[in-house]
């Protein structure tokens, strides 16, 4: 699934940064596809669990599925034999969209034996979020994705950004990471149509040199107005802050 970049969501900044293929990780959402996995690596336990395991994490689109895919598997993923068969996958030659899947499923095992099932599931959850960023082609079409991972949105917090997004992680696009950490800041305060949006508006005014620091770019009007409204305990609308940049 070859993705073109410049027209998608992240565009002028990921553009070059993710040509190697990142954004193929899309597909990993819509279809399951063919697991080469070795069955030579010591330690690795049932090969056929490993699969149906990596089968059911592939497809998993919504927060409550991964969590679910996790469960059902949780032999497979506190079991170090896992990250022993995808690290000795990862040591031969991959199609990308494949090598990528796999960083994602031993990065998955490796939070299990590290931090147990629900850090695991939002850090997963996390990656999936910032690769559907990279390959969304519209504002529209990402913020309906992020509705399936609604549960998270209170605790995207920048040190759950940086843990999932860290570079021994994958090899993510620099900028993805101060874009994410203003995504966890705008979803909850704004709903995840105008997060969305403010992501895709830093986005192109980074390109042109103009984004400060981990802050977004709409307007001082549009901050004010949404703050009134949040004061009065209403929910934003979604066509307060501008409209979506790729309808």
């Amino acid at each position: 699934m070859n993705i073109n970049i410049a027209s998608n969501l992240l565009s002028p900044v990921v553009k070059g940064s993710c040509r190697s293929g990142i954004g193929v990780i899309a597909a990993m959402l819509i279809m399951r596809l063919t697991l080469v996995l070795s069955v030579n690596a010591q330690g690795s336990g049932n090969d056929e669990d490993i699969l149906r395991a990596v089968k059911d994490i592939e497809a998993a689109a919504t927060f409550s599925q991964v969590q679910t895919a996790i469960d059902s598997h949780e032999t497979v993923w506190k079991d170090p034999g896992t990250v022993a068969v995808l690290n000795d996958t990862l040591a031969r030659p991959l199609a990308v969209d494949i090598r990528l899947l796999r960083q994602l499923e031993r990065e998955l095992a490796l939070d299990y034996q590290r931090h147990g099932r629900e850090v695991a599931a939002a850090l997963h959850s996390v990656r999936i979020l910032a690769m559907a960023a990279l390959s969304a082609q519209s504002v529209r079409e990402f913020a309906a994705f992020m509705g399936g991972f609604s549960e998270l949105a209170d605790s995207l917090n920048p040190n759950l950004v940086r843990a999932a997004l860290r570079p021994a992680a994958g090899n993510y696009p620099p900028a993805l990471l101060s874009l994410m950490e203003q995504l966890g800041g705008d979803w909850p305060r704004y709903g995840a149509l105008n997060a969305a949006t403010r992501m895709a508006q830093s986005v192109q005014q980074s390109g042109s040199g103009e984004r400060s620091e981990g802050r977004s770019n709409t307007s001082t009007f549009e901050d004010r107005a949404a703050e009134s409204i949040i004061k009065m305990g209403r929910q934003i609308p979604d066509g307060l802050i501008t409209s979506p940049v790729y309808p």
